[in-house]
């Protein structure tokens, strides 16, 4: 079950934030697909295909907020690359930052992202989707999540349809990252699974709904084909310049902050090299099975003592 809701934490309280419990080690299968069943109904119903032409135009406009995507396009696309004095990194990570802000590639594709988002309104997006902001549940002595729950705290908005899913992926990231830097292979290894896990889920959902679409003679099945690979390839370039919000600004996550030093650096840097590699293997191959081996390898290779 996954539910969307503004309802305060504390009428939860057998729930638990899954950034923490990923943190720990904990398990919680199917949590993923859930989530990608989740991005694909709300993208199907607030989209053209599943609401009327008037209707949506009429939601686009009522759900403008200016303010909140004025805060993320600053925060995520453009302070990565350009950002002020708040921003912070251990000294033994400042060639990476350096070289990433220095990567044309990567931030070419930044400003590819920044501008689809300010100009594609293709459904409403949570806007702030990751481990932070999903609550999850499991009965005692199980691995198998029978609860999960979007919080939103923040105001959502229109946007890409892939947005959600590329922020979502890069907090599975950041899990595997202090998976590899303890040592843990194993289970960073399962935190990159879910990448797979909420792509195939939403892709499955998505499908199941697009018999219900209210434009058919245009948008037919292969249309959906091309539509799929774009927000596939999209997904990946969101997840770029939100991972190196992750690693290196005010957002930094407790999943690496907590880290020892010694740790911590080998873990940054291998979420700045993701970071940058994601922004063009995307055109190489964009399948989510790709993506998590090219995590698994620039993590590992990147972990230090």
């Amino acid at each position: 079950m996954v539910e969307e809701s503004n309802i305060p934490v504390e009428q939860l309280t057998d729930h638990e934030v899954w950034r923490r419990a990923l943190s720990r080690g904990e398990i919680h299968h199917g949590a993923a697909q859930a989530i990608g069943r989740h991005i694909a109904g709300a993208v199907f119903d607030t989209s053209v295909f599943g609401m009327e032409r008037d209707a949506f135009v009429e939601e686009v406009l009522r759900s403008a907020n200016p303010e909140r995507r004025r805060e993320i396009e600053i925060e995520v696309f453009t302070e990565p690359i350009d950002g002020p004095d708040r921003h912070s990194w251990l000294e033994s990570n400042l060639h990476d930052v350096l070289e990433m802000r220095a990567d044309r590639s990567f931030t070419s594709a930044v400003s590819d992202a920044k501008y689809m988002f300010m100009t594609q309104a293709e459904a409403f997006l949570h806007g702030d989707l990751d481990t932070g902001t999903i609550l999850v549940r499991k009965p005692d002595g199980s691995q198998d999540a029978d609860s999960v729950v979007v919080v939103d705290s923040l105001s959502p908005l229109y946007g890409p349809g892939a947005f959600d899913l590329g922020t979502v992926w890069a907090g599975y990231v950041i899990a595997a990252a202090r998976g590899y830097a303890f040592r843990e292979d194993e289970r960073a290894r399962w935190c990159l699974s879910l990448v797979v896990d909420t792509w195939d889920a939403f892709e499955w959902a998505f499908r199941e709904r697009w018999p219900e679409r209210r434009e058919t003679r245009l948008w037919d099945d292969y249309f959906l084909e091309r539509l799929l690979h774009r927000w596939r390839n999209e997904a990946w370039l969101y997840s770029s310049p939100r991972l190196a919000r992750h690693a290196m600004d005010a957002a930094k996550t407790k999943d690496t902050e907590s880290l020892p030093l010694e740790l911590r650096e080998g873990a940054v840097r291998g979420a700045l090299r993701i970071a940058r590699s994601v922004s063009s293997e995307r055109w190489v191959d964009s399948a989510p099975e790709h993506y998590r081996q090219l995590s698994e390898w620039l993590l590992v290779e990147a972990r230090t003592a």
